[in-house]
């Protein structure tokens, strides 16, 4: 309520200025004084970033009859016909002379851009309105992209700003009362100004790839964009209008904004919102009038339809060349999401998040370097002999790696006498006041955590150590520890993320004030000499906190287990880390081409290791549960590597091994994984050759490895399936969703059955007397439905979920529910 009254009263004095403003103009007008348009393209803004405010002058409110100058160096736009037809018919609001325009954008072409169109590198979003701005998207490209790409810019479009836009459709504008027409409205505006590339806010940067190849693409048209991906109530391909990239002054945009004018009071009551102001207008407006457009291919902006209802279940690992994801922030329902997720790495400055209560506290006041010093300088602290780790969850906790962190507090204190071990939990970390506290929101990710470990060194002092990071012992005590508590050091790095820190440390704020504006955290640097005595396994905290760690263990059969991908696939490494530890093994992250080269070259691993490229791995039980025996039958040299894989339509259900003959790559078949004879391969120097090969495109494509088995001993260890693809990935995904129902809800469903059906990816089990026993469906983005009955056909249980994360799961008892689970990670 407070916030709500405080917005009427600003939207109150907003009207008397816009009031006041409008009684200005109309005396100047009256006075026969025409207003001067600031049509360039204000370089203040382009240069700057959100926090800058440009200088007052370049951009200011102009009513529409401002423009009349531009208009009249532009031939008119004419539409014809308006409202005859369906409109999805190309004949409704057809462009009559198209000719025209494909002749000014001609002009504009060879006189202005020379075959050298310059787009912009700057970034505009929007988020206007009262709700929660999506900062936890939003950051991708304002903090993380631009950490990465220091040569872009970003500007954020909200109420204020848009204030200060002459626009052509000003009118229209403020008229429209959905948030969304606005949005689509208002990018046309500034994009003619400005220029530059236009983003959706439900879009986020993956892997901050480089978005230089969407503006090389505009080269010869300054004017990029892509069709979104097809869907069933479409009768033909459309263009997207959630990312566009344009030269300032560009004919095609303007075109737009003309379109828009023509035909929005006509059709804007009638018809849905997508057909007047968004993607339908921009197909028929470019597409069917044969403009002169630069195509950005759909699998780098695109690549799925933005119906996501739960974003943290994508796996951009299927997606290699995708630069965005949209996620559908109207469509798939994500408010919800975005207010529970909602993690604002700009939240000092902005205007939502400024005044948030955060979960752990409120925000510190900032101090000044050179009172640190002075503060500093007079009390010179060293080091405390003191271990810091983290557990938010909490000790003894599912999320608790206790066998990893006994290696500090038992074999590392007692090798070091004089240090003490502490660990903090997320209820310790409560009620105080934090210098980042906008970033401490769950899941905490590898940023928050480094940051909020980086606070509690510089109240208390000490070494943070990352969970993951394993203490080697020696014959010696570990001079890296040693050294560093002496009175001439108040910071300091090591392997393993390991930092040390003086109480109150000035270096130790500078380091966290650089670690928040560039908001993420680097990779951990390759373990040098200079200590500590570590084993660095290179997962940072936030990943890790997330993972679940059993009590149970097993043997693997080889030393070490790598999270094998071409790009950070958070659920495999998830799954990864978790199997590592019940088999008592490290786990590797190897992420990135270059890295996964490295692992497998003439410099990389040198043992016998487990590599998992695929997350089907872990939905395969039978073969994970008997590899270890297959692998100690091999013996120590007598192979050089072992693919892992299933395949279908074998007529069997077993897990076999056999040899791999030149050109035997089974048909019917995936690969999950490989294991890799290093150190004792008979053929070593052509396996890291085989292996190289893999890796030759953007993600590990196996073929060259079965290519290669005239050169080398090769194995196939495969799990076997009787039947289709599909019915081997829905039996495949049972013992999964039991394993939920059990270690979430603590629940057995009736699964049993004694026959079934299988109807494409949807099966049904029967039991006696031909009753319904359970209905399961895999969905082709890798969901799970299942549903199950009694005896009596009343509902057992149900469940939506995919291979990490369990969206909801109802235990019912007398026909209600007894028991919900709502996005859990599959345990």
């Amino acid at each position: 309520v407070e916030e709500l009254q405080r917005r009427a009263a600003e939207l109150r004095q907003e009207l008397q200025q816009v009031e006041a403003e409008i009684e200005r103009e109309e005396a100047l007008l009256s006075a026969g004084t025409a207003q001067k348009l600031h049509h360039r393209p204000s370089y203040s803004l382009l240069k700057g970033t959100e926090d800058e405010a440009p200088p007052s002058g370049l951009v200011r409110q102009v009513s529409d009859q401002n423009f009349d100058e531009i208009l009249r160096t532009f031939p008119p736009l004419e539409i014809s016909p308006i409202g005859s037809y369906n409109h999805w018919d190309r004949r409704e609001c057809a462009v009559a002379n198209a000719e025209a325009w494909k002749g000014e954008c001609s002009r504009y072409q060879k006189a202005v851009l020379k075959g050298k169109a310059q787009i912009p590198k700057v970034i505009h979003q929007i988020w206007i309105g009262p709700k929660e701005p999506p900062c936890l998207w939003i950051d991708t490209f304002r903090v993380e992209y631009l950490a990465a790409h220091p040569g872009w810019s970003f500007h954020l479009w909200s109420d204020d700003e848009v204030a200060k836009l002459p626009m052509i459709n000003d009118q229209i504008y403020h008229q429209e009362k959905m948030w969304q027409c606005k949005a689509d409205i208002l990018r046309l505006e500034f994009l003619w100004h400005h220029g530059g590339l236009y983003v959706d806010a439900d879009m986020i940067s993956v892997e901050q790839k480089s978005l230089d190849r969407i503006l090389e693409l505009g080269k010869e048209t300054g004017w990029v964009i892509a069709y979104e991906p097809d869907t069933k109530d479409k009768p033909y391909s459309i263009l997207g209008n959630s990312v566009i990239a344009c030269t300032p002054h560009h004919p095609l945009t303007l075109m737009l904004i003309l379109f828009l004018k023509q035909t929005y009071h006509q059709k804007r009551n009638h018809i849905e919102v997508f057909a007047v102001t968004g993607p339908v207008m921009y197909t028929k407006c470019l597409v069917d009038s044969g403009m002169p457009i630069s195509l950005a291919p759909q699998e780098w902006l695109y690549p799925a339809f933005h119906f996501v209802p739960n974003p943290d279940a994508i796996n951009f690992s299927a997606f290699p060349k995708c630069l965005m994801f949209q996620f559908g922030y109207t469509c798939s329902g994500l408010e919800g999401y975005v207010k529970s997720k909602n993690r604002c790495k700009k939240a000092r400055q902005c205007p939502f998040h400024s005044k948030k209560a955060w979960p752990l506290g409120a925000f510190k006041e900032l101090p000044s370097i050179e009172e640190l010093e002075a503060k500093f300088k007079s009390q010179r602290a060293s080091i405390p002999q003191v271990i810091h780790q983290v557990i938010p969850a909490g000790l003894d906790s599912h999320n608790d790696p206790q066998r990893w962190r006994q290696s500090w507090y038992d074999s590392f204190c007692q090798s070091h006498p004089g240090f003490k071990y502490r660990t903090w939990t997320k209820e310790q970390l409560q009620g105080r006041k934090w210098f980042c506290a906008n970033l401490y929101v769950e899941p905490w990710d590898d940023h928050a955590v480094t940051s909020l470990m980086m606070e509690v060194l510089f109240e208390e002092g000490g070494f943070y150590v990352p969970l993951s990071t394993l203490h080697q012992p020696g014959f010696s005590e570990d001079h890296f520890f040693l050294e560093a508590t002496t009175d001439e050091i108040d910071y300091i790095e090591g392997n393993g993320g390991v930092v040390g820190v003086a109480k109150g440390s000035p270096e130790c704020f500078r380091r966290l004030m650089d670690l928040y504006d560039r908001g993420h955290v680097p990779a951990m640097a390759t373990p040098g000499p200079d200590g500590p005595r570590v084993v660095q396994m290179g997962f940072r905290d936030g990943l890790v906190s997330q993972a679940r760690f059993s009590a149970q263990t097993q043997y693997l059969g080889a030393p070490q287990v790598i999270a094998f991908s071409s790009v950070s696939d958070k659920r495999l490494e998830l799954s990864t880390l978790s199997y590592a530890y019940e088999c008592m093994v490290p786990c590797l992250a190897v992420r990135g081409i270059p890295a996964m080269r490295a692992a497998v070259g003439e410099m990389g691993l040198s043992s016998k290791s487990v590599f998992v490229t695929d997350r089907e791995f872990f939905q395969m039980d039978r073969l994970r549960q008997e590899m270890p025996g297959f692998l100690d039958q091999l013996g120590p040299h007598d192979w050089d590597a072992v693919i892992l894989g299933l395949e279908w339509d074998t007529g069997s259900e077993e897990v076999v091994i056999f040899d791999i003959l030149p050109g035997g790559r089974p048909r019917s078949a995936k690969i999950a994984g490989f294991v890799a004879n290093f150190g004792c391969a008979p053929n070593e120097a052509a396996l890291q050759a085989a292996l190289a090969k893999c890796l030759a495109e953007e993600d590990f494509e196996p073929s060259p490895l079965f290519e290669a088995a005239g050169q080398l001993k090769l194995r196939f260890l495969a799990e076997k399936y009787a039947g289709s693809m599909e019915e081997a990935r829905l039996f495949r995904s049972m013992p999964l969703v039991h394993r939920a129902f059990k270690n979430l809800a603590g629940h057995e469903p009736p699964m049993h059955f004694e026959n079934h059906e299988l109807h494409g990816n949807l099966m049904k089990g029967f039991h006696s007397g031909g009753n319904l026993r359970f209905e399961m469906i895999l969905e082709p983005n890798g969901g799970i439905m299942f549903r199950c009955w009694n005896d009596d056909n009343s509902t057992n249980s149900e469940v939506k979920m995919s291979d990490s994360v369990v969206e909801w799961l109802k235990v019912y008892f007398d026909h209600q529910v007894c028991k919900e689970i709502r996005n859990e990670p599959v345990p």
